[in-house]
């Protein structure tokens, strides 16, 4: 079973990068590593908490505004 506090190579070197520079290409590559996940965090708060005036892609830009 993987661990979830364990980083990968690429995932540990693009956080470096970023405490280090700051640079707006790094948090871009942070951004899309992460877009996979958070894709699936906002299908499961779309799914677990719908409502009759949101629609699945407002979920998703409230999780990917964390991560920007």
């Amino acid at each position: 079973m993987d661990n979830p506090q364990v980083l990968s190579d690429e995932e540990r070197l693009l956080w470096q990068q970023w405490l280090c520079l700051r640079e707006a290409d790094t948090r871009t590559c942070v951004f899309f590593f992460h877009s996979p996940w958070s894709r699936t965090v906002a299908g499961y708060y779309y799914n677990r908490y719908p409502h009759p005036l949101a629609q699945w892609h407002d979920y998703l830009g409230l999780v990917q505004s964390v991560l920007s």
